[in-house]
């Protein structure tokens, strides 16, 4: 499920699937305007959780997509973490 859902995504793994059931499965399912919407979908969830998209894609997304979205770099937060080392 996992490789499935990134072939699907971001095209990961393709290669290690036939060109046909690609094409097959491309006109049962076509993927009319699917990258803005999920994109989109993405970054509003990440817009309205922004402490939940902290270390994740979702936080590349939003601030790509979403104008002044703050999310904080999970590099800042270890080092602000409250200890000595």
């Amino acid at each position: 499920m996992h490789m499935g859902a990134h072939v699907d995504v971001m095209g990961l793994w393709i290669d290690e699937i036939s060109p046909q059931l690609i094409d097959d499965t491309l006109q049962l399912y076509p993927r009319v305007g699917f990258k803005e919407a999920f994109t989109m979908a993405l970054a509003e969830n990440a817009s309205r959780k922004p402490h939940k998209a902290i270390g994740t894609g979702l936080a590349d997304i939003g601030r790509r997509l979403i104008p002044g979205l703050e999310v904080p770099h999970v590099c800042d937060i270890i080092h602000a973490a409250p200890f000595d080392s």
